[in-house]
């Protein structure tokens, strides 16, 4: 069950530490113990960066008679590690929030899906991207392309489909597929005329940019191979064309 700690203006409201991006919950009511009625008239947390928010806010101004309670929860979520704190204002009266954050559990290790090893010149080949365990908060991240062109230029036709050299990515909590821009779970890419080796590398981090990319991630990228090949003939267009011409 629950247990009940009375709190008096200006006191403190601690949360029990927990790791970053996980969420801790405690009711927080405020009870008239005079003889007459009384009335709140505002409500609200100091605090711009989310880390603390009330839920359940009841409508303002509430009257509450002798004996009487108004409650609301109040949201503990920490997107940094460390010491976080803020203020709950109800009228005049203050309480400060409190709460330690540890390090988010690390990251599982990840995998590509579909294309792979050599792919042909002036292709668009499809890549997925998935974590080997589930995630129990989301992440966002970005998938970046280098090129090691075999000639004296970098092709500039080697894009990802969305435009660029970079795309960013969603993994929903609990879940392990990539998501890309428009819902997508694969983003293709072309592969250019230029012979050369296409490496794509992942960037991890939680919604509030903590970073959690593992430090072996340089050796976990895809790396795809545009091989050698003879000129072919892409399109074939007559210059002009003379009366008598069959």
């Amino acid at each position: 069950g629950t247990t009940a700690t009375a709190v008096q203006s200006p006191g403190a409201i601690l949360f029990s530490p927990l790791p970053v991006g996980q969420t801790s919950t405690t009711r927080f009511e405020i009870r008239n113990e005079g003889t007459a009625p009384g009335v709140i008239t505002s409500l609200g947390i100091a605090d711009t960066r989310g880390v603390f928010r009330i839920e359940q806010m009841p409508p303002l101004p509430a009257s509450l008679e002798p004996g009487a309670t108004l409650g609301f929860n109040l949201i503990y979520r920490p997107s940094v590690t460390g010491l976080s704190t803020s203020q709950l204002l109800v009228d005049t009266q203050v309480f400060t929030l409190s709460g330690f954050a540890s390090e988010p559990p690390p990251l599982p290790g990840y995998r590509f899906g579909g294309a792979s090893g050599a792919v042909e010149p002036f292709q668009q080949p499809g890549v997925r991207l998935s974590l080997l365990d589930p995630y129990p908060i989301p992440l966002q991240g970005t998938l970046t392309i280098a090129i090691d062109s075999e000639s004296f230029a970098v092709d500039p036709a080697v894009l990802f489909a969305s435009g660029g050299r970079t795309v960013g990515f969603t993994i929903p909590a609990g879940s392990t597929e990539a998501v890309f821009p428009n819902g997508a779970r694969e983003i293709r890419l072309q592969t250019g005329t230029v012979a050369g080796t296409i490496t794509i590398t992942p960037a991890f981090a939680t919604q509030t940019g903590l970073e959690l990319t593992p430090p072996e991630q340089s050796e976990k990228a895809l790396t795809l191979t545009v091989p050698r090949r003879a000129p072919g003939l892409i399109d074939l267009q007559p210059a002009a064309r003379s009366a008598d011409a069959i």
